[in-house]
């Protein structure tokens, strides 16, 4: 998770990147491969942003320490061919997700939520929801630490078309999983910055029952090189 920084006070502002991530092919997959990780994120009058972590979504309430409102994500494709334990499971097509989030910083706490609904059918069609607290403070003068939590619970909808397997298995709504991570991300120049990123993820119920699941416990590292204008 490359970590987002703000930059002066024009009306637009600009935090652009790249890096690379050690992921498994996908979600629940025991085999683990390198991607390439891009960052785009801008952001106008501190109301309006198109981001690739964030989606395209507007700040309708925008104070100073908190930030609400709506907004479009995408969800990935899958496709059956990418690793033999998918072979009994229909492709995914990407998803684009109508929602909303929330966040709310206190001091070195942050508190985030937010909930999605899959608008295409060939994608998933159910509903994703998390909730998440962080908590963040220097290490040095040009380096700092991020730790934190969070869980998803997702509906039958979602679970079905992301962890189903036709006439083997029909997963219901629930828990899909809880998530540690920590971010280090050290300023390089008033400008440039380098995030060094790690999550642990652990698989729930109805998700790690699935005959495709291979692994309960899902891991990333990544890096990403970022310039913040």
């Amino acid at each position: 998770m490359a970590t987002r920084v703000d930059s002066g006070n024009s009306e637009f502002r600009f935090n652009v990147g790249g890096g690379f991530g050690f992921a498994p092919d996908y979600h629940g997959s025991d085999a683990y491969d390198i991607n390439f990780l891009p960052l785009v994120d801008i952001e106008w009058r501190g109301a309006y942003f198109l981001s690739t972590q964030r989606g395209l979504g507007l700040n309708l309430i925008r104070r100073r320490q908190t930030r609400a409102g709506p907004r479009i994500t995408r969800a990935a494709a899958r496709k059956k061919s990418l690793n033999t334990d998918l072979s009994a499971t229909t492709d995914l097509d990407p998803s684009y997700e109508l929602g909303l989030f929330a966040e709310h910083f206190s001091g070195a706490w942050r508190f985030d939520a937010d909930i999605r609904y899959g608008l295409n059918k060939t994608g998933h069609h159910g509903v994703i929801a998390s909730a998440g607290v962080a908590l963040g403070g220097r290490l040095s003068e040009l380096s700092s630490l991020i730790i934190g939590g969070k869980f998803h619970w997702a509906n039958a909808d979602y679970m079905v078309a992301n962890y189903g397997v036709p006439s083997r298995y029909t997963p219901t709504g629930g828990l899909r999983d809880v998530v540690g991570y920590a971010s280090v991300v050290y300023t390089v120049t008033d400008q440039i910055y380098l995030s060094i990123d790690g999550r642990g993820e652990m698989l729930m119920d109805q998700v790690s029952k699935s005959p495709i699941v291979k692994a309960d416990m899902q891991y990333f590292l990544g890096t990403v090189l970022g310039v913040h204008f």
